[in-house]
């Protein structure tokens, strides 16, 4: 039952996340929130170092990184809560893996909220997340603005582009999971 009530609150917090990135309201609330989240996960993985998933451990630090970031040079409002805005909207793909959990799996539903899951996995981290962030020139404008040492442009861009492997070392895992049979 506490597995469930988890589930809920990570289900609430990726919608909640979806409502900022579209609406383009309390993006500074969503991804303090968020960063809360990935930090509680990081030490509750942390504690259970027997079932320590490093890609989802190194997600969190990731993620993490660009939330700080962001905080810690909040010099140009506008291009900050685009990068902010756009890490979020890799969340939107997480709605549909927590109620994957949640739905039972023979039914229709659970094979609609699959094939929902993938196309926003596959659109928001690996199409949206390089088009708006990795490529974007107003982005690495921002970056190169504000950074105040190469050690912090160095540590935004790990934190970018680790996530970025992370969604392609994932996606690697979702399409061998679909496709090869074992």
């Amino acid at each position: 039952m506490s597995l469930q009530l988890l589930q809920l609150v990570q289900l609430s917090i990726c919608c909640f996340a979806t409502y900022c990135v579209f609406t383009n309201s309390y993006l500074d609330l969503c991804s303090y929130i968020v960063g809360c989240v990935c930090s509680i996960d990081i030490i509750l993985d942390i504690m259970n170092i027997k079932k320590l998933k490093i890609d989802m451990f190194l997600h969190h630090v990731f993620a993490i990184g660009i939330v700080c970031f962001s905080f810690m040079y909040n010099n140009d409002h506008y291009e900050r809560l685009n990068l902010i805005r756009n890490e979020l909207m890799a969340e939107i793909s997480s709605i549909f893996l927590i109620l994957m959990k949640l739905v039972p799996r023979r039914i229709l539903l659970n094979y609609c909220i699959r094939i929902l899951f993938l196309i926003t996995f596959i659109y928001t981290r690996l199409y949206n997340y390089p088009k708006n962030i990795i490529f974007s020139t107003s982005v690495n404008r921002f970056i190169f603005s504000v950074t105040r040492n190469n050690f912090d442009l160095f540590f935004v861009y790990l934190c970018i582009y680790g996530l970025y492997m992370t969604n392609i070392y994932w996606t690697y895992l979702i399409v061998q999971k679909l496709f090869v049979k074992k």
